[in-house]
């Protein structure tokens, strides 16, 4: 594929629009212009930062909400993009429970959509979008591995007015992952770090397990410094682990990426 020249390289709600525009344009059915002179309901942005161009997209209550035509890629149905949900109803970009939209850091690639399950048996898999087959905690592993690799990248879900609210733009050396609650901070060496630690803890699979509860146990502060598994797995815990688990100060960033280890350090057992 040759690079594409985007008008808004810094801007990820435009990057978002021009890419996903090119694929999915011949389907936008919601097209009629409004202007929009306070903000748009959904990612909440003010009119001026796009130029108070949007749509009124009308919910399955009759509401009428005015959207930023960056929203409403996500609002309407793309059956030719994305296949069909049942019958003739198509797809929506937030059809999709526990799945990823990432747009390579090289507008050369396609944009990405990683989901798992069911939808892998309906969905279109030449619509437009490189369809990657990861979910849950072997997603969150996969995508750690790739920080860097993605400008734009977030969760796709039922909830698009929460998702939409914490898009951020990513760099080579940290990703930026929107989800439903806020952005999570993924960085590089932070994450190497803490698989470098993990892998010389040399930890069983039942160990390793153990190991991601207690912590995670720890940080949400349903078990304290002295409980007794708190004692035990940090008393046998390397300084190595311990100082990468130090250097990761945002809970929500530590979580993801712990969640990530759990999927992708399990050795295979041996039969």
């Amino acid at each position: 594929m040759t690079s594409i020249k985007l008008e808004h390289p810094q801007d990820p709600y435009g990057l978002i629009l021009e890419r996903l525009t090119s694929i999915v344009e011949d389907e936008l059915s919601n097209t009629d212009p409004v202007s929009i002179t306070t903000m748009c309901e959904f990612c909440l942005r003010p009119g001026e930062v796009f130029d108070n161009d949007g749509v009124i997209w009308v919910d399955s209550y009759k509401y009428s909400n005015h959207i930023c035509k960056t929203c409403n890629l996500f609002s309407e149905q793309l059956p030719n993009a994305l296949g069909n949900e049942r019958g003739s109803i198509g797809y929506k970009l937030s059809s999709f429970k526990s799945g990823f939209l990432a747009l390579p850091m090289d507008n050369a690639m396609p944009v990405e959509l990683w989901l798992g399950g069911k939808y892998l048996d309906r969905i279109n898999l030449k619509g437009g979008f490189k369809i990657i087959d990861r979910s849950g905690n072997q997603a969150k592993y996969d995508l750690c591995e790739r920080i860097g690799e993605y400008s734009v990248i977030t969760e796709i879900s039922l909830r698009r007015e929460m998702f939409l609210r914490h898009i951020r733009l990513s760099d080579r050396n940290t990703t930026y992952l929107s989800t439903e609650t806020g952005s999570i901070r993924l960085n590089k060496s932070e994450f190497q770090a803490l698989k470098n630690a993990f892998i010389s803890e040399d930890f069983t699979n039942k160990e390793l397990l153990d190991a991601v509860a207690t912590i995670n146990a720890y940080k949400v502060g349903s078990i304290g410094s002295l409980h007794a598994r708190t004692q035990e797995l940090f008393g046998r815990l390397s300084q190595e682990t311990r100082l990468a688990l130090g250097n990761i100060t945002d809970p929500a960033s530590l979580m993801f990426m712990l969640a990530g280890l759990k999927a992708g350090l399990l050795k295979e057992e041996v039969k």
